[in-house]
């Protein structure tokens, strides 16, 4: 039975549905029309800066980053800057705009061109870059359970991390911690989350079937910062081991866009027998009979 996380809201008058135009359709026009602006922007700035003697700069900080050989920051135009914007309203509030975007050829590249000297174009970059309609498989080897859920619009790894650990087996977090990680506003009074796992990539299962304990993993492990899309890909789906915390870590609860609601659907539970399973086809010297301990 799949679960879905994400609160949906019923609208007050009900929409016809023949009549609501598809949203990915209906961004594709403004999208296209955002990365032409971006390359035009683009090209005006290599223009202006190519074959030019120093002698006509007038601007000292162009005059510095020609000398030293570095590329200018792109004045962005304000219509163009105002595109940008636009894009980071209609992205977060709809998955087909952003599967729309994605889908343009080129709007990625466009933008990369750009955010280095623009803050927002970078924000659109990582927005761009969050990895929707991806299947995450989460083992904890020690505890032998699993889950394979569907994720969207999850940001980094601390905001899965809380996503999974409200599916696994222990001790329940607190709702309001879930829900600001879903599409509420942080609590105050439930402002900061503590580790219930170290996050292990693939790489770190040892041939007993084990994960590193303490800081002796730290080359596999995943950090809360990074996005979803590190998780290497197996089989179509991105694995993540999951092990006692090394140290206590905390971090303040929020997304990354706060505007960006998420959305995960359970696709299953693994049970002991599934678990061991994978591993064994791992790990030579896995043993089933090993302890096991008990997830957090």
């Amino acid at each position: 039975m799949t679960t879905r996380l994400l609160r949906l809201h019923t609208p007050t008058v009900p929409l016809d549905p023949a009549r609501q135009p598809d949203p990915g359709y209906a961004a594709v026009a403004f999208l296209a029309k955002l990365r032409d602006a971006l390359r035009s922007a683009t090209k005006s700035l290599h223009a202006e800066r190519s074959g030019v003697p120093r002698l006509f700069f007038f601007d000292r900080d162009a005059q510095r980053e020609l000398a030293a050989g570095e590329p200018s920051k792109p004045r962005i135009d304000p219509k163009v800057a105002d595109l940008i914007a636009d894009a980071l309203t209609l992205l977060p509030a709809s998955i087909e705009a952003r599967r729309a975007a994605r889908a343009t050829d080129g709007l990625r590249d466009a933008v990369v061109a750009v955010a280095k000297g623009h803050k927002p174009a970078r924000e659109l970059v990582e927005l761009l870059d969050v990895p929707d309609d991806q299947v995450v498989l989460a083992i904890h080897p020690a505890a032998r359970t699993g889950v394979r859920v569907l994720i969207r619009g999850v940001a980094d790894v601390n905001q899965l991390h809380v996503l999974l650990a409200d599916l696994l087996p222990g001790r329940r977090l607190d709702s309001r911690v879930v829900d600001a990680y879903l599409d509420a506003d942080p609590d105050p009074d439930a402002a900061v989350m503590t580790a219930r796992f170290q996050m292990f990539r693939p790489s770190a299962l040892q041939p007993d079937g084990t994960l590193p304990r303490g800081f002796a993993g730290s080359d596999h492990w995943v950090w809360g910062e990074q996005s979803p899309a590190v998780l290497p890909l197996e089989n179509g789906e991105r694995v993540v081991l999951l092990g006692e915390p090394a140290f206590a870590a905390e971090w303040d609860v929020g997304r990354k866009f706060s505007r960006l609601p998420a959305e995960v659907e359970r696709i299953e539970s693994l049970g002991r027998a599934e678990v061991e399973r994978w591993i064994a086809t791992r790990c030579p010297a896995f043993r089933s009979a090993a302890p096991v301990r008990q997830a957090a």
